[in-house]
């Protein structure tokens, strides 16, 4: 019997340790450069999926930019790595999927940056409704608990990490890759029937959205906490095509985005109570909240025709927008921009009222253009049912969790 154990608890390390020197070795996340093989692991096609989480957990605290812009997938794709342009340099550390949860321990372990100046946060609706708190691979990045080797000591042991890991060494030793979800050229049309076919998946998952004022307030439990600290805090609602908004608005979330707008207004004018940011990366010193939604003069812009084979100037996609539009963006923050008329909004309490009006009214006027009234068309033929979605809770493992890693 004791024969029988010793080979069974023999195979289990074996086949346990096996997994985690492959994940080692492998590294599919990139997290931490360890070691390089030509035809092996060179070509991380995966670090940048839902791995992001893991490899961006790592970077922030060795990167030498001294910003760090965060948000979903519109940061990944809407603005270059790096951006040496920004006053001391700013990393893009967006990743895919997130939501307010996992953004505010983003920001907690940014805290540990003694160098931080600047937090850029990317942020809309979906940051702050949904279901899961977080993406798989969240538990085995630094996020949680800002520890570096409990993390890795996770990623080796992961299953999920071994799928990545399969996968990457095969994209090596084929010499093959992931597909690139955007590029600069489509087959004709293709760019074309990704706006129309993503009404009808706009109008069935926002149907359920609903603003959590409890995951505005995790964030900005992290957020209160850097700007106590003396770092600018800068935040902005994204902007999305017209051809995105519109199906939003009409599946009900005109008053939830509008909400939104009012209650982030309240945040940032509430961050700016002894705050003093020791560094500030724009002539705004105080903590600015940007409005760059809204039916703004580039996401009314004509979408891709049926026989356009070049990439849209601003959109990859109604939902995500290029880096030409982000570095538009960041021009406005830093107050260089020269575009007319003026990209983005600054939202201030003196000023969320008329700002909705004059969202109204942009609105109206894109509806009455001959591209509204065929957006209206497809959106009138439109029969959907609405995903169910059910937000989960925060618990007070949650909050705990939060305030051990802004310690």
């Amino acid at each position: 019997m004791r024969r029988y154990t010793h080979i069974f608890l023999s195979t289990v390390f074996l086949l346990f340790g096996g997994v985690s020197l492959l994940n080692l070795l492998i590294d599919p996340y990139a997290a931490t450069g360890w070691l390089t093989i030509e035809g092996i692991n060179m070509q991380k096609t995966r670090a940048h999926e839902d791995g992001r989480r893991v490899f961006v957990s790592h970077q922030i605290l060795k990167r030498p930019e001294k910003s760090i812009i965060i948000g979903s997938s519109r940061v990944v794709d809407g603005f270059p790595e790096t951006m040496p342009e920004w006053p001391g340099e700013l990393y893009n550390a967006g990743v895919r999927g997130s939501n307010a949860y996992e953004l505010a321990h983003i920001a907690a372990l940014a805290k540990q940056k003694n160098d931080l100046r600047c937090i850029i946060v990317g942020m809309d609706v979906s940051e702050f409704s949904g279901g899961a708190k977080f993406k798989s691979a969240f538990l085995i990045s630094r996020f949680p608990d800002g520890a570096a080797w409990s993390s890795l000591g996770r990623m080796m042991l992961s299953p999920y990490t071994l799928t990545r890991s399969i996968q990457t060494l095969w994209d090596n030793i084929s010499d093959g890759s992931a597909k690139p979800i955007f590029s600069d050229v489509y087959d004709a049309g293709q760019q074309r029937r990704r706006f129309v076919h993503s009404i009808k998946g706009v109008m069935k998952s926002h149907q359920n959205l609903r603003l959590s004022e409890e995951r505005i307030d995790y964030l900005f439990t992290a957020l209160d906490k850097l700007a106590s600290e003396g770092v600018q805090i800068i935040g902005y609602i994204h902007p999305v095509h017209a051809w995105y908004e519109e199906p939003s608005f009409r599946a009900g979330q005109y008053e939830v985005s509008l909400q939104l707008r009012k209650s982030l207004t309240h945040r940032f004018e509430t961050l700016e109570k002894n705050y003093d940011p020791y560094s500030p990366c724009t002539a705004e010193r105080d903590a600015v909240l940007w409005d760059f939604s809204g039916f703004q003069w580039p996401s009314t812009s004509s979408p891709p025709t049926k026989t356009q084979t070049k990439s849209h100037i601003y959109f990859h996609e109604p939902a995500h927008y290029l880096p030409r539009l982000g570095q538009m963006m960041i021009a406005t923050m830093q107050g260089t921009a020269t575009d007319k008329p003026p990209f983005g909004l600054q939202l201030k309490t003196n000023n969320v009222e008329i700002t909705e009006k004059q969202l109204n009214a942009r609105r109206a006027a894109y509806g009455a253009t001959a591209e509204g009234q065929l957006l209206d068309q497809h959106l009138q033929a439109l029969k959907t049912q609405p995903n169910q979605i059910s937000l989960q809770a925060l618990t007070s493992a949650d909050w705990d969790r939060l305030e051990t890693l802004l310690k």
